[in-house]
């Protein structure tokens, strides 16, 4: 745990390579904890800032994570520049590789208890396409974010309409 204090997020970006998956999932979950140690980013009694400056800070951490589902669901070299992996690393060709790497990251973060992650991981896996596997998920907290998300866009939708109906009038 000491060795985390030294250690920026950049190196550990960098370093984490994807075929390692419980380096990619257990050092970002731990430099967070690291980052965050009284938890301050699920407190809700203190100041809305120093809240959100802890938050912050975790989410650069689950970002490696991020990072790591982004590169094997996309895996050009384009990718691997985008999502802060090293250019140079060797692609993993194979789908069925790539798809074994994905569950295994899924699977490691799934016993992570930190909240805040899971609901990133779960925003990340839709963003990048990995909706069945999230769907096979069996989280406590995957319902309520399902629900929320559908909330979410049920309220663009009507931002949206409503948008479009004043510019018509």
């Amino acid at each position: 745990m000491k060795v985390l204090h030294s250690i920026s997020l950049a190196y550990l970006s960098n370093s984490c390579a994807y075929r390692f998956y419980e380096a990619v999932v257990e050092l970002p979950l731990c430099k967070a904890k690291v980052l965050d140690p009284n938890e301050d980013a699920f407190n809700e009694h203190i100041d809305e800032n120093r809240r959100e400056m802890a938050l912050l800070a975790r989410r650069q951490c689950y970002e490696i994570v991020g990072n790591a589902l982004r590169h094997l669901k996309d895996a050009s070299t384009q990718s691997s520049v985008r999502s802060g992996f090293v250019s140079g690393q060797n692609l993993v060709s194979d789908a069925a590789l790539r798809d074994k790497y994905i569950r295994q990251i899924i699977q490691l973060s799934m016993r992570c208890h930190d909240q805040a992650f899971h609901e990133y991981l779960y925003q990340t896996m839709m963003e990048v396409g990995l909706e069945s596997e999230l769907l096979e998920l069996a989280g406590p907290d995957l319902v309520p974010f399902l629900q929320n998300a559908g909330s979410r866009q049920i309220s663009k939708v009507i931002y949206i309409h409503t948008l479009l109906f004043s510019a018509l009038v």
